[in-house]
């Protein structure tokens, strides 16, 4: 960006900083095994803004020579430790850049990588920065329309944090409301199966229950037993299944591929709804064969036996 197009940027109301933000992608490099990866190198500097989380003296460390630092999901991916070099195809054709460090950022959920301004523009050619970063005391439509306005041809979009946080998060709900669907739909196919187990249990029991209404059990009363029968199956259902939910969200957490990029929780509206349906779906399924027990007759149950 120029200094007539900074100017201009910075000279925009409730617009306190103006940064500018340099990035070169897709950028090849590999892994200790050698697999080929792609992700973004950043340049990054002192003054700059505030990419990721690290000591101040990482900069002076990247200023000293053309030097790298990873993302924790970059880090984890190319699996090898700080102080060993790390390659990646340049402009200037494969180039090993010594991995001084591992922080967290935001960016891609932390697979990428960060250079110092100096060297990133050496090393990749890079010496415009198409993208920059304004912080405004107060978002409001106007401004947007401003920046359309005066750098229409040299602008892509403009987007706030909180729509880009909205836009990485989009597809994860997407990915929870068909989750829950599949969970709603796994349970009522359960109680299918359980509404089956029941009526076949109860049509095996004809004597057991013919005997039982003989001895002076009422309907009410068999039909409750039936109801408590399906009750606990639901029970156990759910906890079962919570329970190893619970197990695999755990492991799936802890697995290397997985860290820093998924943590260990547990969706408590899920699990209570999956509570709710599931023994509500098992007391139906219960009722269903109960309805059978109120039209067996008594004696010729007792003959069948």
């Amino acid at each position: 960006m120029d200094a007539r197009r900074y100017s201009k940027a910075q000279s925009y109301e409730f617009v306190t900083k103006v940064e500018p933000l340099a990035e070169t992608k897709p950028i090849t490099w590999k892994t200790t095994q050698g697999n080929s990866r792609q992700f973004s190198v950043f340049s990054v500097n002192r003054n700059g803004p505030s990419l990721f989380d690290a000591e101040k003296n990482v900069y002076s460390k990247l200023a000293h020579k053309p030097t790298v630092i990873l993302g924790s999901r970059a880090f984890e991916e190319w699996g090898g430790n700080i102080g060993q070099t790390i390659e990646m195809n340049t402009p200037s054709g494969k180039q090993r850049y010594e991995v001084i460090d591992v922080v967290n950022t935001s960016h891609y959920s932390g697979y990428v990588a960060f250079m110092d301004n100096n060297h990133f523009q050496e090393n990749f050619g890079w010496s415009s920065a198409f993208d920059i970063l304004l912080t405004v005391d107060k978002q409001t439509e106007q401004l947007r329309t401003e920046l359309y306005n005066d750098f229409g041809d040299h602008l892509a979009k403009v987007q706030t944090v909180e729509e880009e946080i909205e836009s990485a998060t989009s597809a994860v709900k997407g990915m929870n409301d068909l989750i829950l669907f599949m969970l709603l739909l796994i349970i009522l196919l359960a109680s299918v199966g359980t509404a089956n187990t029941l009526l076949m249990n109860t049509m095996e029991r004809r004597v057991e229950i013919g005997t039982m209404r003989a001895i002076g059990f009422t309907k009410q009363q068999v039909r409750t037993m039936v109801l408590l029968e399906g009750l606990l199956i639901g029970l156990a259902g759910v906890f079962g299944g919570i329970i190893i939910g619970a197990l695999l969200i755990y492991v799936t957490s802890k697995w290397t591929f997985m860290e820093g990029f998924m943590s260990f929780q547990l969706p408590l509206d899920n699990v209570i709804l999956a509570m709710i349906a599931g023994v509500t779906l098992s007391l139906c399924a219960a009722w269903v064969s109960s309805r059978s027990v109120m039209r067996q007759n008594v004696a010729s149950s007792l003959k069948e036996g």
